[in-house]
This record gives C-alpha cells, sequence and structure tokens, in this order.
C-alpha cells in the first residue's frame, strides 16, 4: 500500500507518478520476494528541510516504511531519488539491512550471515548503498522505457 502526502508545492501529475512508480515497484521487485502475506505500506513525503537528496527509514509498525524525498533539487533528480530509497525498502523488507544500535547489519544475497557496520563507516562504503547506487539507474531505466512500468500511471 502507497500512500503520498500531497504537497501545495507539488503537481497532481507529479504526485500520481509518485504513486505509480512506487506501487509498480512494490509489485514486481519486493512483494514477488517476500515469504509472508503481510502487506507492505510505503509512506512518502516531500521534505524541503531535509539535507540530503532522500531518506529511508522502518515506520513504527512491521512492514511500515517512511521515504522523505527532497523536492528542492527537481523532478529528475528526486524521481530517481524515489528508486534508489525504494531499493533501501527492498533490501529492509527482505531482511538484507536491519537496523540495530549503534548501526545497521547487512547480509548480502550470497551470504546467510550478517555483517555488522557502525555508524562511523564511510557512507560510499556501506553495501547497501553500493548496492542501491549501481540498481537505481537499472530500475529508473526500466519505469522509463518501457509500457509494463508507465501502464501503471494509468
Amino acid at each position: 500500500m502507497i500512500n503520498v502526502r500531497p504537497r501545495t508545492y507539488l503537481s497532481p501529475g507529479n504526485v500520481k507518478e509518485v504513486a505509480a512508480l512506487s506501487d509498480w515497484f512494490l509489485r514486481k521487485y519486493i512483494e514477488p520476494f517476500v515469504n509472508d502475506e503481510e502487506p507492505t505500506y510505503i509512506d512518502i513525503s516531500f521534505n524541503k528541510r531535509i539535507d540530503t537528496l532522500g531518506l529511508a527509514s522502518e515506520g513504527h509498525y512491521d512492514y511500515e516504511y517512511l521515504i522523505e524525498l527532497n523536492p528542492v533539487v527537481g523532478y529528475w533528480d528526486w524521481m530517481r531519488t524515489l528508486v534508489h530509497e525504494l531499493i533501501h525498502v527492498k533490501q529492509y523488507r527482505l531482511c538484507q539491512m536491519v537496523p540495530v544500535e549503534g548501526g545497521t547489519k547487512w547480509r548480502t544475497a550470497r551470504s546467510k550471515r550478517y555483517k555488522k557496520y557502525s555508524f562511523d563507516t564511510p557512507y560510499m562504503e556501506c553495501p547497501w548503498e553500493q548496492e542501491a547506487y549501481a540498481l537505481e539507474k537499472h530500475y529508473w531505466g526500466i519505469w522509463q522505457r518501457t509500457i509494463e512500468g508507465r501502464q501503471y500511471l494509468r
């Protein structure tokens, strides 16, 4: 389930596309790989006050995730940032990335064991960021170029 909080500075078309892209990603790249029947909730808001392009975090309830996007950077940047943050939601939902006290635990697809990374780990050395940056162009390209992705706008 996707919830996009409307803002006066966003056109209804932009809100619709954010919801459509998120719904497409959820149905194609998250839900088929989840082993339980619980629904996934994604709450998306735009926040001009954050000091980054976007943030993804776990919500207060199981399977609830929050994405904040900075709309100041413009349409193309925040749409691509949305894809990046949706990849993090996927990592959370599939338990690849687990927040723990003092850092984050990460499990690669090849390994069954988690490795803990402290908050002191440089941003670009975090494996979840490396994966998200590597995949965001791929997913964004599929969304832009294929009818499969764009049909969610209807």
